[in-house]
């Protein structure tokens, strides 16, 4: 294979010149920023949410996740639940949330290190941008070896992994809320017994509409803004991709013979970043869930000669909180 930078062999650079590699790194860069992979990102998330059963998910989604999994931006769901502010040309140092109800935030974490949540509550709270770094270093061998295959691969972990940080952050947010935030599996409107063939579905679509009975019944003198028709994100593990969809697709015909015929709007937000698989979560989306990007991913070139190696230091900074739990309910599956 022929790895080429701005149109010419890398074979052809002379990797001891600081402008050769000041441009590895501006590609580096371009790479971090997303923008090579951003609608490639959103097309297989939508194939992602779409898959509805067990074949389709058993011989096909594997693939689409690879793929998805191997893009430097390959989780932004959390986007759909955060109301995200691009504090990226000011020169805030955080934002504010009023009226506290029962909140959330994570504190600072290392790149590639799990999200640490704290309790929060009052009037208001600040919510920083912090910053998280680490360094990505490319022993000079390898480029003198022409092992350009690693420093490919190398790329790619790095930034995986920091957008995993970034991700895994606002994720942690919602698997942290509190157990009077739970939805217990609702029995079947219907009385259907097991194993037959719409159990799990009419079970699950059951605890759907309770999920959201519980937020709307919360929310409704809050000021939202929302009434029984407001879509509501459901971010699910891959895993329950099918099932939840089948579950939607049931609840939207409505239950025959059932008087549950309240139909609500939902759409999933499927990740692999939750810790485990055994339930998911229904979000009342923005109001009082915020994020904010001061600072997207940077990586900024050094050479180390005491280490024969070229090192990125890349810098990223955001911040995030839930402010108020009664937005996200955690829904059971058995």
């Amino acid at each position: 294979m022929s790895y080429k930078l701005f149109g010419r062999p890398l074979t052809e650079r002379d990797f001891a010149s600081p402008e050769a590699r000041e441009e590895v790194f501006a590609v580096l860069n371009y790479t971090a920023s997303g923008k090579r992979f951003e609608a490639e990102a959103k097309r297989l998330q939508a194939q992602m949410q779409a898959f509805g059963t067990v074949g389709d998910f058993e011989t096909t989604i594997h693939e689409v996740i690879r793929k998805y999994q191997a893009l430097p931006i390959f989780d932004t769901g959390y986007e759909q639940i955060f109301d995200m502010i691009d504090a990226t040309q000011s020169n805030d140092d955080g934002f504010t949330i009023y009226d506290i109800e029962d909140g959330l935030s994570f504190g600072k974490v290392p790149i590639g290190k799990k999200a640490l949540i704290y309790q929060m509550s009052g009037s208001k709270a600040e919510v920083s941008y912090d910053a998280y770094g680490a360094g990505l270093g490319w022993h000079r061998t390898m480029i003198e070896d022409r092992k350009f295959w690693q420093l490919e691969n190398n790329a790619k972990t790095f930034i995986n992994k920091a957008n995993y940080t970034k991700a895994g952050s606002f994720y942690a947010l919602i698997e942290a809320v509190g157990v009077g935030q739970n939805v217990t599996w609702q029995t079947h409107p219907d009385g259907v017994s097991s194993g037959t063939a719409t159990y799990l579905s009419g079970r699950d679509a059951a605890t759907l509409n309770a999920a959201a009975e519980k937020i709307f019944t919360a929310v409704k003198d809050k000021g939202y803004g929302v009434n029984f028709q407001t879509p509501l994100k459901v971010a699910c593990p891959y895993q329950l991709i099918g099932r939840l969809n089948r579950a939607i697709g049931l609840l939207n015909q409505g239950f025959s013979g059932s008087p549950n015929q309240v139909s609500y709007i939902f759409q999933l937000v499927p990740t692999m970043l939750f810790s485990a698989a055994t339930s998911y979560y229904v979000c009342l989306p923005k109001n009082k869930l915020v994020g904010g990007n001061r600072k997207e991913l940077e990586i900024f070139p050094q050479w180390d000669p005491s280490t024969y190696s070229d090192v990125g230091w890349g810098w990223m900074r955001f911040g995030g909180a839930v402010g108020d739990q009664e937005q996200i309910v955690r829904c059971a599956i058995s």
